[in-house]
């Protein structure tokens, strides 16, 4: 897709995204999957500039390629943790993605804290349906207790 007139994730670059993790599936124990680059892309992206025209435009979406969802389908028994940014029912929401997407353990934060800030917060989800709180440190810090966490399987 051109990127001449939008800065829209093209379907084209998530596809690519998805072969490169699917291609290192079978060396890897542990799939620790960030939160997706995006959840929709405009389903028609122009190729020329959209001139002004005063008419009021809608822009048509579709769902991106859900890579840890494809993760989850083929992960055998490697471990997979995926990740939530939600703005609401954090847990519950972190335990749905957990069961849709079979993850092992979702690390689930508050978007409206997870962004723009050397500092974060997060709870994990695990398959066991425990939950463990993560308190508010400087991410490199987080990350180590996520992974500790993950060690415990």
């Amino acid at each position: 897709c051109s990127r001449d007139w939008s800065s829209d994730v093209c379907s084209s670059d998530l596809a690519q995204m998805l072969d490169a993790v699917l291609s290192h599936l079978d060396a890897a124990t542990m799939i620790i999957k960030a939160a997706a680059v995006a959840d929709y892309h405009r389903a028609d992206v122009p190729t020329q500039k959209m001139k002004k025209s005063g008419a009021r435009l809608s822009i048509e979406l579709e769902p991106t390629i859900d890579i840890l969802a494809e993760v989850g389908k083929r992960k055998g028994s490697r471990f997979l943790i995926g990740f939530a940014a939600e703005t609401d029912n954090l847990v519950a929401e972190a335990k749905r993605k957990l069961e849709t997407k079979n993850c092992d353990m979702v690390v689930a934060n508050l978007a409206t804290q997870a962004f723009d800030s050397n500092d974060n917060a997060v709870t994990l989800v695990r398959k066991s349906g425990a939950t463990v709180d993560i308190a508010k440190a400087s991410k490199l810090e987080v990350a180590h207790k996520i992974y500790d966490q993950a060690l415990q399987k």
